[in-house]
């Protein structure tokens, strides 16, 4: 006879009208998009968790959440350069010059 307790999670995924609406240039604010693959990893992955113990669900939990928060905001950076970059606020980058300054910083913290 089984004692434990056991875990369910429910994963809902609302379907968008149009597939366009999920491309990066067309996503609409607020709307999420699911593959059937993220789908399928994310709930083998869950099945996986639920079988470890509460602390761990709870640690991987709090990984998962800041994960998604870091992937937001820079969702929100992005938005906002290619919004600046529309509006014609983009400068000339001289990527040679970039990769150089970039290489002598990194030579520096060495």
């Amino acid at each position: 006879m089984e004692t434990g307790v056991k875990r369910f999670v429910t994963l809902t995924v609302t379907t968008l009208p149009e597939a366009g609406d999920c491309m990066p240039r067309a996503r609409k604010p607020g709307k999420t998009c699911y593959t059937t693959e993220m789908v399928k990893t994310l709930e083998i992955a869950l099945s996986k968790v639920a079988a470890l113990s509460d602390a761990a669900q709870e640690q991987l939990g709090r990984e998962l959440l800041e994960r998604i928060e870091t992937l937001k905001n820079l969702r929100a950076e992005i938005e906002v350069g290619i919004g600046e970059l529309e509006a014609g606020l983009g400068e000339e980058l001289d990527v040679e010059e970039l990769l150089r300054q970039l290489h002598q910083e990194h030579a520096g913290k060495a």
